[in-house]
Parts: structure tokens; sequence; C-alpha cells
């Protein structure tokens, strides 16, 4: 009985995590657009910056708006091409979670242990390796400040 409930539990809790992004879905298409980073990356300084900068590389995607606080973050979103998935979040560079995230490179949402990320100036990363266009969209992360 125990296991049964167990199992039963877990599945409610993996449920419970896919409700985690708001209804507000965005499909952006961006087939013809410049596939070159924009010669004003040095300024990003925002998630909406970031996400302007992958929109320029023409990655079609859908983009969440995500519960950031389920991972101590202020906010984040989470952008879907096919089966890859990109996620970025904004933390307090101050807080206990962002100073933990930052040592170890892993954000930790409680109760669901850690994460592997990209952590660095007030921010955390987390992508598929096969996420299109990786290598530049590393680049624009690496530009945000």
């Amino acid at each position: 009985m125990k296991k049964i409930m167990t199992i039963l539990f877990a599945g409610l809790i993996c449920l419970s995590l896919t409700g985690c992004g708001s209804e507000n879905k965005t499909t952006i298409d961006n087939k013809d657009n410049d596939t070159n980073i924009s010669e004003d990356t040095n300024s990003l300084t925002s998630i909406d910056d970031f996400e302007k900068e992958v929109k320029n590389l023409g990655i079609t995607y859908t983009k969440t708006d995500m519960v950031a606080t389920y991972i101590n973050a202020e906010s984040g979103i989470k952008l879907v091409n096919g089966d890859y998935k990109l996620e970025i979040y904004k933390f307090d560079s101050s807080t206990d979670a962002y100073k933990n995230a930052e040592k170890n490179q892993k954000v930790t949402m409680e109760g669901f242990g850690d994460f592997d990320a990209i952590v660095k100036n007030g921010y955390a990363l987390m992508i598929d390796d096969e996420f299109p266009k990786y290598d530049s969209v590393i680049e624009i992360f690496n530009k945000l400040k």
C-alpha cells in the first residue's frame, strides 16, 4: 500500500510541476530575421533583452512565463523549440539561494533537488545541449549584466 501511495504522490508532484508555467504562451517564428547577434549585446540588462537577442538568432520557439519563486528567483521564462528547452531566471544576487546557485552552478528546487545551470551576474540559465544555436545562446547569456 505504501508503494502505491508513493507512486500516486510522485505522479501528483509531476503533474503539479507542469503547472509551474503560466497560461500566457506565445509562439514566435523568426525564420526571416537576421541570424546574427546584434551589435548592442554588450548592454543586456534583463531577461527581455536576452529573449530579444535569442529572437534575432531566428529560432522558432514557444515562450512560457515561469513561476520563479519555486527556485527562489524573481522572474523567469522558458523557451521551447520542439523537444528542446531553455529556462532563464533572474535572481536577487544578495540572496543565499543565488549565492549557493552561483557557487555550485546548480539551481535548487525545494523538495526536488538540484538542476545543472550556468549561473552568473544574477541570472541562471538551464539549457538543453541540443537547443538550436546553443553556442550563440550561451554567448548572449554571458553578456547579461
